[in-house]
């Protein structure tokens, strides 16, 4: 007689009803401050440090709210914000989103491992000791941006 493990189950989320459920501009609206313009909301990017209004969410017909930084070029829909701001992967942020068991401020999302940490601080000591940072951002790279942010706490600011 032969015994066969069992695989446990994974937990299948519909993404598409996971989006419909959780508007894009209701989650950004808790990193960042955004006015409506038309169909259109407006604001500051959350990932980079922004003097005027560089991000965009909009719908587009029949589809899930998208959004759009044109300063520092990052796009996505409700789940990549959530991975991205409170540094979750896809199907933690699925999970999340799906229980509504989001956080209302950034400060909430989930601190760094110290590995992680560890491993910013060094890209970012690199990257400066080679004096390739002039400023974060767009000219430099969002990653550079991405390492300092994370490694030092601040945003860099060009």
């Amino acid at each position: 007689m032969s015994r066969t493990k069992a695989r446990p189950s994974r937990a299948r989320f519909d993404l598409d009803a996971i989006r419909h459920a959780n508007p894009l501009p209701d989650l950004a609206a808790n990193l960042t401050d955004l006015k409506q313009r038309g169909g259109e909301w407006i604001g500051c990017c959350p990932f980079h440090q922004d003097r005027t209004p560089s991000f965009t969410i909009w719908r587009a017909q029949g589809k899930h709210w998208q959004a759009h930084c044109f300063g520092c070029g990052w796009h996505g829909d409700v789940l990549d914000l959530v991975c991205q701001a409170y540094g979750l992967s896809l199907p933690d942020a699925a999970r999340r989103l799906a229980a509504s068991d989001m956080p209302d401020r950034p400060d909430q999302r989930p601190h760094l491992s110290t590995e992680i940490n560890i491993s910013h601080q060094h890209a970012a000591r690199s990257i400066w000791e080679k004096g390739r940072v002039r400023q974060c951002g767009v000219n430099s790279g969002v990653a550079i941006g991405l390492h300092f942010q994370a490694a030092l706490g601040v945003i860099c600011s060009g």
